[in-house]
């Protein structure tokens, strides 16, 4: 392998894309890496601020990975948030089990390590007990 060029790495499709198996679902889903900006935009999407704090919203945290990375035959994503949460209507929410299988296999395509995923969980289990009084 040699030195790339700019050029040469501008042009490259870098995408990463597996199929996985949903047993709860009784298929499989297409799941995608995030480009750079969709990765930003998705922390940004889980993130709330309470004033310079910042903490995860486990609520969405692993539905809103999901959505951005399940895709279909054509690169387009086929989920929104609400198709996976329920919405309004939590009784139509999807398996925690199969979202979580779906949501590590996310995170891994978009370079998220072990280490990363847990200091989210820990985040987010620091911010229930701050929440929880």
């Amino acid at each position: 392998m040699g030195l790339l060029t700019r050029e040469q790495v501008v042009a490259c499709d870098d995408r990463r894309y597996e199929v996985i198996p949903v047993p709860e679902w009784g298929g499989e889903v297409r799941v995608r890496s995030l480009t750079e900006p969709e990765y930003h935009a998705y922390g940004d999407s889980v993130m709330t601020r309470a004033g310079k704090d910042r903490e995860v919203n486990e609520r969405t945290m692993r539905a809103c990975l999901v959505a951005a990375c399940v895709v279909d035959e054509a690169g387009q994503t086929i989920f929104k948030v609400e198709d996976l949460t329920g919405g309004k209507d939590e009784t139509k929410a999807k398996s925690a089990h199969a979202i979580a299988l779906i949501w590590k296999l996310a995170a891994r395509l978009c370079g998220m390590d072990d280490d990363d995923i847990g200091e989210i969980l820990k985040n987010c289990a620091a911010g229930q007990r701050a929440g929880s009084s």
